[in-house]
């Protein structure tokens, strides 16, 4: 996952050059469609290592040029383990994520070169998981990816908060401080 300018130009007096970067696809990152769950709103992709989760109107964000081509989405999955059927995890954007587990589990972080560890407890309500662009966060049931950035803007850590509400628009969390 890139956030980097697509393309480079330079002038050197007599002639424009242009460089256009093209990220390569991770085999990790195409999936198909399993099953879509309209009632709870959510649409599961899945492939031979993960699956995932996304809302219909994230979803309908994704593009492709007809009905049988393939579909290109922009945007930081939560790849959660096959083998974990009870987790949930979804992306509200490239930092934010909604967590689930039945499970006391261990995330490990990977900022720049700094590993850490955050408890996520058990819980059967959801959490508010905040991942840094620049971070890593895997467990044994997700991974999510960084995200290549520039490293002027690399800052802040991953922390998991308690939901105290949401609506359409917003989520209430119980930050630790």
């Amino acid at each position: 996952y890139f956030s980097f300018p697509l393309s480079i130009s330079s002038y050197d007096g007599a002639s424009v050059h242009s460089i256009l970067k093209i990220p390569m696809m991770d085999q990790d990152a195409q999936f198909t469609i399993s099953h879509q769950n309209f009632h709870q709103g959510f649409i599961a992709l899945k492939n031979f290592n993960y699956r995932i989760m996304m809302p219909f109107k994230q979803f309908k964000k994704c593009s492709k040029k007809n009905q049988h081509d393939e579909i290109l989405c922009f945007f930081r999955p939560c790849l959660i383990k096959i083998e974990s059927s009870q987790f949930i995890c979804f992306a509200l954007n490239e930092t934010n994520f909604i967590i689930s587990t039945n499970d006391h589990i261990s995330l490990t972080t990977l900022c720049g070169k700094q590993v850490s560890t955050i408890q996520v407890q058990q819980s059967r309500s959801y959490s508010h998981l905040y991942v840094p662009r620049h971070c890593q966060v895997q467990s044994q049931h997700f991974v999510i990816r960084k995200i290549q950035t520039p490293s002027s803007t690399r800052q802040g850590s991953p922390s998991v908060n308690t939901i105290h509400s949401m609506d359409q628009t917003s989520i209430i969390i119980n930050t630790s401080s």
